[in-house]
């Protein structure tokens, strides 16, 4: 069986799931990976050796560090007019690759071009579990709008989550293979973006030491298992792992 394999290109979580199936998934079926440009140094590092094809990156619109649900919906229907063109040309290519079901984790251009060949898709991740939770508050419905563009059509949908989710998180093998002890720091692995900030509030209010990630030098997965305590921001893999 062939498989395109698809995930999103905001943060690193949606990439971490995939290094963690990867192996899994050929050890049964031909894999045809799909990323956004964003994601390729980072997952070539952790699945050396593949060929990944570009796909674009669908971005969420922030304010600060905070995602505008709202400005990201009106910004996807916005793009939708790139759509067609892009959806048609990966339709072409999932042909060609005689991919037989397609797998998104949160990316909607694949699953189109999906549909447009007639392959069908299952759709698994992590932040569509919002479309489940629906409140009379409006940040809610606007956190599902956008749940739902980035979802795409899907013929099968799995929700992985420690809240409520059809499945738990899935956890690296290379994280679960490493020797557990305690270390005395904490393990921060914050974007670039707001770390500055954070650290200057860390530092005046904790006396422990602090291992600081992404850190090219560092070994992620060992300081995981040794670590005090994890500040991390609201990403899902992270949260999971720890």
């Amino acid at each position: 069986m062939n498989i395109a394999y698809s995930c999103a290109g905001e943060g690193f979580g949606h990439a971490a799931r995939m290094a963690a199936l990867y192996s899994y998934l050929e050890s049964k079926y031909s894999v045809h990976y799909f990323v956004p440009s964003t994601l390729t140094d980072f997952l070539k590092a952790r699945m050396p050796g593949k060929k990944f094809r570009r796909i674009p990156c669908f971005k969420f619109i922030r304010d600060g560090n905070k995602i505008n649900f709202a400005k990201t919906v009106v910004s996807g229907m916005i793009n939708v007019a790139s759509l067609p063109r892009t959806i048609y040309i990966l339709s072409r290519c999932l042909k060609r690759l005689c991919v037989d079901v397609v797998i998104s984790d949160f990316e909607p251009y694949l699953p189109w071009a999906a549909r447009l060949a007639g392959i069908p898709v299952i759709q698994m991740n992590h932040p569509g579990i919002v479309r489940k939770h629906l409140s009379t508050n409006p940040v809610s419905w606007a956190a599902a709008a956008a749940a739902f563009l980035m979802e795409g059509p899907f013929n099968e949908r799995i929700h992985i989550s420690f809240y409520n989710g059809d499945i738990g998180p899935i956890i690296r093998r290379g994280l679960l293979q490493q020797q557990k002890e305690r270390g005395n720091f904490i393990l921060v692995n914050i974007k670039k973006a707001i770390r500055e900030k954070i650290m200057i509030q860390l530092q005046s209010h904790c006396t422990i030491p602090f291992v600081v990630y992404p850190n090219s030098d560092g070994d992620f997965d060992r300081d995981m298992n040794r670590c005090l305590a994890v500040v991390s921001n609201a990403g899902h893999q992270t949260i999971s792992e720890a």
